[in-house]
């Protein structure tokens, strides 16, 4: 529902860019994908009802997660309220799917790298051991982690910024512009990267004293994401969890994953399917 409805969203845009061909943009989109816009407003606003009232009704219980202060503060009506639940949804439950589905699918259609991942993890003992610190100093979960980001970031196009009127790459930039680069375009630029389309973890395991890479996943500057470590520890947890507990692989030819996902914003990815097994242990 809400990647559907993220696709509808894009049309105001587009009407404003494309005046003249208002009449016709609604039907480049799906009815379901309009209708699926309308239901998931609608589930946002009445979770945010729900939140307030609690609050209301134990302000002093109901002020430990985000939306606490935001409430209490008194400042953003329901309307910024509801826009800021979506935009909190979108950042921090899609992203994270994202990137957990992406890291199933590279690892099953790579199995060296599924297996040595398996030893690192499963290297550590028992299920107890698997904590967010522990799970920080990890190199190959690391490794792979980044190259899943690199390789299908769950942000792919670019996040614009505002010029104060500056050359890039020997062009001017006038002030005020809107300015971004599609993140998938930077990390597969044959140009700075080695055979980008290929999934190689160990590009990430500097020797040597060679230059690490740099991922733009949760951009960068200022304005990178704020939730960068929350999503570093749940994405940790939850692949390490998944390893150390079941043997899994593709359950059938999936062919090329990547090349069939479509990017609305948002991506929309085909079908995955994998068998999960508990791992035998001896």
């Amino acid at each position: 529902m809400l990647r559907d409805g993220a696709h509808a969203a894009m049309l105001p845009a587009l009407m404003e860019r494309m005046p003249l061909l208002r009449s016709i943009l609604p039907y480049l989109v799906s009815k379901s994908a309009i209708q699926n816009r309308e239901k998931h407003y609608a589930y946002t606003k009445e979770a945010v009802r729900k939140r307030v009232r609690l609050q209301e009704k134990n302000p002093e219980k109901a002020t430990a997660d985000i939306f606490g202060p935001i409430i209490a503060n008194g400042k953003m009506d329901e309307t910024s309220l509801v826009s800021f639940a979506q935009g909190m949804v979108i950042a921090g439950a899609d992203t994270v799917a994202h990137a957990l589905t992406a890291a199933t699918y590279f690892l099953c259609a790579n199995l060296s790298c599924l297996k040595e991942l398996q030893d690192e993890i499963r290297g550590l003992g028992s299920y107890e051991e698997l904590t967010g610190t522990r799970l920080a100093s990890l190199p190959y979960l690391n490794a792979v982690l980044e190259e899943t980001l690199r390789a299908m970031p769950p942000i792919a196009f670019g996040l614009p910024r505002i010029s104060p009127g500056e050359y890039v790459d020997g062009h001017f930039v006038p002030a005020g512009a809107a300015v971004s680069a599609g993140h998938f375009v930077i990390v597969h630029n044959e140009s700075e990267w080695e055979d980008p389309y290929a999934f190689r973890p160990e590009r990430w395991l500097a020797e040597g004293g060679a230059p690490r890479p740099r991922n733009l996943a949760f951009s960068t500057g200022p304005r990178a994401c704020l939730g960068l470590g929350q999503a570093w520890l749940e994405i940790r947890l939850a692949l390490a969890k998944l390893i150390h507990t079941y043997d899994m692989e593709l359950a059938r030819d999936h062919g090329d994953w990547l090349e069939e996902a479509k990017m609305f914003m948002m991506w929309r990815e085909a079908p995955l399917m994998v068998n999960y097994r508990p791992r035998k242990t001896y």
